[in-house]
């Protein structure tokens, strides 16, 4: 290819990427002096440097990297710095972006690219990450602590300090676990989004807003430096252990000033996109009406199947994006809060994983309970359309199916798993059946919210 390229533009190279089944060397090829190889760390651990190596990941990357300098002319590094699942919610990485930066160059890199929340603007930190990374690219040699500290003095002003205590707080999970890993899709029930770790960032950036009181352009920068904690609170809602633990902290919060802020930082930061192909604005219109929802009942919207033991009902608005489509929350005339998440494939591309801190305590036993229905189900429509199931290591309960004639009503049903032991990293999964996708027996399946019921004591 690069031989057929060349006679119509002499001098040219061709850049192919070394990532994931291909990142590790040849033993018996050489690329071409004019094949540029561009190698992907998307296995890495970023929750502490490469140069480190002392996660699994991170020495297979420098293993990689080591021999791929021996044997290319022209080596480039193609990183990662975001959280392509949740570009909104906490992502401590600070700490690794100048030392890997050092650790690239050190090794041989003739250039390093830097993919961020590239489908859309208003990412947690992205001025900071883009000024940490286009100083340490310039001089690798730079001090990665003391470019944070000027950015911050510079950006935040009489902010400053508050929000560099905040940006340890969030860190300090990481830097005192160090079997904790981060990579690049990561779920809201990381550790460092924990009720105690958000409740102390929400303390400390209240003071931050404090600090610049009276000046729109500093209160503009610190209302988006906050949004991530308040990403996380409207995600988890006013049910939550977060948003109690938050209140014993700082006060008394509302729903509708946690929507107010949020959509303020929407528009002020011009907002697009949660996660990697994930639209935002289905989600920020559902925080709108959710808040006025909570205002008007005085209390969380819930189903009436939902007991009141149950401490959370997990809206599809709370549910995170992982790889589906924003667009697939939607309005549904009956459902507890009036937004459903719209299921049109046999793909678990709705899913939600469950957390010890807000859904449910170890030990004890769990059944779920999720309320769907049906959308479009053909007249002639038989058998199972649906499934319901939990995922994770460990044993889970058997999945539930949605049948033709239950579904086919197009009224609300709650569905009933088997009981089980809920651990950390088991999730929830609805999708149609691939025969039932194939034949166009159904159009969608809409599911309104679900919940854990304990039924036995600790």
């Amino acid at each position: 290819i690069l031989r057929r390229v060349q006679q119509e533009l002499p001098g040219a190279r061709i850049a192919t990427p070394a990532y994931e089944w291909s990142r590790r060397p040849p033993e018996h090829v050489r690329p071409h002096e004019d094949i540029i190889i561009v190698l992907c760390s998307i296995e890495c651990d970023f929750n502490r440097p490469i140069a480190g190596g002392t996660t699994e990941e991170n020495r297979a990357f420098r293993e990689d990297i080591a021999g791929w300098s021996e044997i290319a002319e022209n080596l480039f590094i193609w990183d990662y710095v975001t959280n392509f699942r949740n570009f909104l919610m906490p992502h401590p990485n600070l700490d690794v972006l100048a030392p890997n930066v050092r650790f690239l160059t050190e090794r041989g890199a003739g250039g390093i690219f830097k993919q961020g929340a590239h489908t859309g603007s208003g990412s947690e930190f992205y001025g900071l990450r883009m000024w940490v990374l286009a100083r340490a690219m310039w001089n690798p040699e730079a001090d990665g602590g003391e470019l944070i500290n000027e950015f911050l003095e510079g950006y935040y002003g009489p902010a400053a300090e508050a929000v560099r205590e905040y940006i340890d707080i969030v860190h300090r999970p990481g830097r005192e676990a160090p079997d904790m890993r981060m990579g690049t899709y990561n779920r809201l029930n990381r550790p460092y989004t924990a009720p105690g770790i958000m409740a102390e960032a929400e303390t400390v950036l209240r003071r931050a807003g404090r600090a610049v009181e009276g000046d729109a352009e500093l209160e503009s920068r610190v209302r988006h430096a906050r949004m991530p904690v308040r990403y996380v609170l409207a995600k988890r809602g006013p049910e939550s252990v977060t948003w109690e633990k938050m209140e014993e902290a700082s006060g008394e919060l509302k729903m509708s000033d946690v929507a107010d802020e949020f959509l303020q930082v929407a528009e002020e930061r011009n907002l697009r996109q949660l996660a990697e192909g994930h639209v935002a604005q289905p989600w920020l219109e559902w925080v709108g009406d959710y808040a006025a929802a909570v205002s008007e009942n005085e209390h969380a919207p819930r189903p009436p199947e939902a007991p009141d033991t149950v401490r959370r009902v997990v809206q599809a608005g709370h549910m995170e994006p992982h790889f589906s489509r924003g667009e697939w929350l939607e309005k549904a005339d009956g459902a507890s809060d009036g937004w459903a998440k719209r299921v049109p494939t046999h793909a678990w591309l709705v899913r939600q994983f469950f957390s010890e801190e807000e859904d449910f305590e170890r030990g004890r036993e769990y059944s779920l309970r999720v309320r769907v229905r049906g959308v479009g189900v053909d007249d002639a429509a038989e058998g199972t359309l649906a499934r319901i199931g939990v995922h994770g290591e460990g044993p889970t309960p058997d999945s539930a199916e949605l049948d033709a004639e239950m579904l086919r009503d197009g009224r609300w049903h709650v569905v009933e798993l088997p009981a089980w032991h809920p651990q950390h990293g088991h999730g929830m999964w609805i999708a149609l059946t691939p025969q039932a996708d194939r034949a166009g027996s159904i159009e969608a399946v809409q599911m309104d919210c679900l919940w854990l019921e304990a039924v036995n004591r600790p």
